[in-house]
């Protein structure tokens, strides 16, 4: 249908192709419970403790408000192609063009394909972070591991349990890079009964809290010393 204006004829689209078009709206719009339920499919496919699922939320509050901000203009759209299928219909002389039609609906094609992107960017990037995380711990527990069997040869060695841990890096200078792992935690070496343990001050680098890491190793001094007698 043609409408006169004071600018000229102004083209519009007719009742049959603005109905095929609104039924294209309403797929897009329907596409978006579709969302919910995919991110609902990847925090369970993720299995996030309870702290982990509110670090993910938070982490992408952005999604949650351009989800919303989709659903609200999909409304918006589809409000706009049925107030001019109206006007088609009741041959109105009021109508809107199909350049601004065309725009409306490239608009909206273009806004699902950012929100796509921006749930895959956003997904791949948590889980990179988490095995970050996971890759940050195994490290941390295998420099630790390694503390225990260097102290364990030094006791084998020396027949002593090692004052320090500057005792130990002069027995095997090797145990450096483990102990750079540990980003400066401090560490000591304490003695009880012929028993010792190795105690890590953990992430708050601060001993006697409720983080510290205690390693009590099964070799004992007094079955060396009777070894050895």
């Amino acid at each position: 249908m043609d409408k006169k204006s004071s600018q000229g004829i102004v083209e519009s689209f007719d009742a049959d192709v603005l109905e095929q078009l609104r039924v294209r709206a309403q797929a897009y719009k329907k596409l978006n419970f579709a969302y919910a339920a995919a991110g609902g499919a990847i925090i369970t496919a993720l299995n996030l403790s309870e702290n982990e699922f509110f670090e993910f939320t938070a982490s992408i509050w952005f999604i949650a408000t351009a989800f919303i901000l989709l659903l609200v203009v999909d409304t918006e759209i589809e409000d706009f192609l049925l107030n001019d299928w109206i006007a088609a219909k009741e041959k109105a002389e009021k109508r809107y063009a199909k350049s601004t039609v065309k725009t409306v609906l490239g608009t909206q094609r273009l806004l699902h394909l950012l929100f796509i992107s921006s749930i895959v960017l956003g997904t791949v990037s948590y889980s990179h972070g988490i095995l970050d995380g996971q890759q940050y711990v195994f490290e941390k527990f295998n420099a630790r591991a390694n503390i225990q069997q260097v102290t364990d040869k030094y006791l084998l060695a020396e027949e002593h349990i090692p004052e320090s841990i500057e005792e130990l890096k002069s027995f095997d200078p090797s145990i450096e890079r483990s102990i750079s792992k540990l980003d400066g935690e401090p560490i000591k070496i304490e003695s009880e009964n012929f028993q010792y343990k190795i105690i890590f001050s953990g992430e708050d680098k601060i001993f006697d809290t409720d983080d510290d890491i205690i390693l009590i190793p099964e070799v004992k001094l007094k079955d060396i010393l009777k070894k050895n007698n």
